[in-house]
Formats: C-alpha cells, sequence, structure tokens
C-alpha cells in the first residue's frame, strides 16, 4: 500500500507522522498553536501529497493565513 501523489509507503507514511508529532508537540510546548491551515499543509506531507521541499514551502504561507484568520476572529 502507498499513499498520495508521491506513493510513499506505510512505514513512511508512519515515520513523517511521528516526526510532525514531535515538532509540533515542541512548538505548544513554547505556547504557539498551529492553525488549522498549517496543520492542513502538514497532513499533506504526513499523506504523501507534498515533498519536505514543497511543504516546507507552503507553511509560511498557511501561517500567514492562519494570522489572518485569527486576526479577523478578534
Amino acid at each position: 500500500m502507498t499513499y498520495g501523489k508521491h506513493k510513499i509507503s506505510v512505514q513512511e507514511r508512519e515515520k513523517r507522522k511521528h516526526d510532525i508529532e514531535q515538532a509540533l508537540a515542541i512548538v505548544r510546548l513554547e505556547g504557539q498553536y498551529p492553525g488549522i491551515n498549517v496543520i492542513s499543509t502538514y497532513d499533506d506531507y504526513i499523506n504523501g501529497e507534498l515533498t519536505w521541499e514543497e511543504c516546507s514551502a507552503l507553511i509560511p504561507l498557511a501561517a500567514i493565513k492562519d494570522l489572518r484568520i485569527q486576526h479577523h476572529a478578534s
């Protein structure tokens, strides 16, 4: 079985999931909480839709979208 357009293996998907969960745990310990767009981008990476290079390029844009949403909610 493979996942996403990049056809990653089950093992690769689990590794990506673990790595992102660990990174997000550290960010949360620092008092930061990623928004829905950042989480969605990481989910696309975990599920093989994005490479790490694509994901890391999209994260700043996703964070800006989340900030705009947060700003409008305030």
